[in-house]
């Protein structure tokens, strides 16, 4: 008899558990957010325009896996620019209210709100948050961006190496088209590199971060994948010791200079000419021998997925840091 009452008892205690879940299932309000990918996926709106960041109603991991469902657009091809805002008008004063309204938008978080802005497609829009333009100051950085020279716009928003990091990116998406930046006429790779030097700080290493330290240890402990691509500054002279690889890269006022990279870390402007060769191979063989003959790299279509994984993972390890900054901060 006892037994039987103890079995009776669990079954008992398993239906009110089941009967709990189901209750707080149908309970649960319209379009709020769920914690879990599987049993809800979330549209890119959802995935932060509706999110609480500050009420744990989502963990940093099932955002993480959102990030990689929304990023197939973004991964799919390079973007070709507008640059309103040297035009006169800023790309954020076409952005919905629904999103120029909300909190997450502010400045304290500039990483996220550039993340979020290109997982959208929203090239434009995010160049313009890097450069510090915001809701509130339209009026004067519209001013600033078609009067160069007579604002002290640049001094007043300094680029940090985040910021670096973020407009080397959203030009590398930007790709072969044509940029008009600053009154230039570079491609988006060029004005990456020039950007992950530094911009007009001109740096003549490429800067440290924990983003590439992440990357490299990444290719690292998957050298039998990654090694094809060469990522990491293992250049040998003929003693054998290290040397660092050095790059020819746009300056400002149309002149040319070197940047180096040091031994054993990751280089990010290999990545991006194996970048410009993934999407080129994908565009026509014309453009795709064209950029072999200039990189000096013969292109392997079996590298196009490696490629699309690593632009993937340093988005994901960008949004990691950003998310940690939101919910920490709240």
């Amino acid at each position: 008899p006892k037994m039987k009452y103890s079995v009776a008892s669990s079954l008992l205690l398993s239906l009110f558990v089941l009967l709990s879940l189901l209750m707080q299932i149908y309970s649960r309000p319209q379009g709020s957010i769920h914690t879990s990918t599987a049993e809800h996926p979330l549209s890119f709106s959802q995935l932060i325009f509706g999110a609480k960041l500050n009420e744990g109603s989502m963990s940093i991991s099932s955002m993480l896996q959102n990030v990689e469902s929304e990023s197939h657009l973004l991964l799919k091809g390079t973007h070709r620019m507008d640059y309103g805002i040297f035009k006169g008008e800023s790309s954020l004063r076409t952005l919905p209210e629904s999103i120029t309204e909300l909190p997450q938008l502010s400045a304290d978080n500039k990483v996220l709100h550039v993340l979020l802005l290109l997982l959208q497609q929203r090239l434009d829009q995010a160049h313009e948050i890097v450069l510090g333009v915001t809701i509130d100051n339209l009026e004067k950085a519209e001013y600033a961006a078609t009067h160069p020279g007579e604002t002290s716009w640049s001094a007043d928003h300094p680029l940090s190496t985040v910021d670096d990091i973020l407009h080397c990116i959203i030009h590398r998406f930007e790709g072969e088209n044509t940029s008009v930046e600053g009154g230039g006429r570079a491609t988006g790779y060029d004005n990456a590199k020039y950007w992950l030097a530094g911009g007009d700080k001109q740096l003549e290493f490429m800067e440290n971060h924990d983003l590439w330290l992440f990357l490299r240890d990444y290719v690292t402990m998957n050298h039998n994948r990654f090694g094809c691509l060469n990522l990491v500054a293992l250049d040998v002279n003929e003693d054998c010791t290290s040397r660092e690889r050095k790059y020819l890269i746009i300056a400002s006022g149309g002149k040319k200079r070197y940047v180096n990279v040091n031994p054993k870390m990751w280089d990010e402007f290999r990545f991006i000419d194996l970048c410009a060769l993934r999407y080129a191979s994908a565009t026509g063989q014309d453009l795709l021998h064209k950029f072999e003959e200039e990189l000096n790299i013969v292109w392997d279509k079996e590298w196009s997925c490696l490629i699309d994984e690593l632009q993937l993972v340093q988005l994901q390890f960008l949004f990691r840091l950003a998310m940690e900054k939101a919910l920490s901060s709240g």
